[in-house]
């Protein structure tokens, strides 16, 4: 199967609205774990992936005035899903995803590395053949490195934290 995915959070610092925007395509392949029809199923995936990584800089404390960097990456996407289908219609999952950035741009600079990887729960519930609604929440460690062309020093951006999410699904065939 194929997933494609877009996220937009908005952040607001000290006044200063910022907007992250991410857009994901993935591929999925199904392994049956066991012969039984509400079993264990195994999903490798790969694809790609754009990733903003915003940060806010004071430009000037005393005025409280700020400057907005915006370096975005494209990259590869590796991960598994490891879901138990309880009946027909419901089913909970695990999932982990490895993000490795490729080209960074929004800033002159070069990539110099980050630790970029996913985990959680999802729970998934059919409606019908063709749509579904799925909710669940995961931990997202968000880092990029990237070195400035004007210095030798890496800059470091980490936007780590905890996220909950809502969907509504529609499938071409189950």
């Amino acid at each position: 199967g194929v997933a494609a995915g877009l996220e937009r959070t908005q952040i607001t610092v000290l006044g200063t609205s910022v907007q992250r925007m991410g857009f994901d395509a993935t591929a999925k392949y199904r392994i049956n774990l066991s012969s039984s029809r509400h079993g264990w199923v195994l999903m490798p995936k790969a694809g790609f992936e754009f990733r903003d990584y915003p940060e806010v800089r004071p430009f000037s404390i005393d005025r409280q005035e700020f400057t907005l960097y915006s370096p975005k990456t494209f990259g590869a996407l590796l991960g598994f899903d490891l879901r138990k289908q309880f009946s027909d219609a419901f089913s909970i999952g695990a999932r982990f995803a490895f993000y490795q950035p490729l080209l960074l741009s929004g800033v002159d600079g070069s990539l110099a590395g980050g630790v970029n990887m996913n985990f959680g729960l999802q729970g998934l519930y059919w409606l019908s053949s063709h749509w579904g609604v799925g909710g669940g929440g995961f931990f997202d460690l968000r880092a990029l490195k990237y070195t400035p062309s004007d210095s030798t020093l890496n800059q470091e951006i980490s936007m780590n934290g905890t996220y909950f999410f809502g969907s509504i699904i529609f499938s071409f065939g189950r």
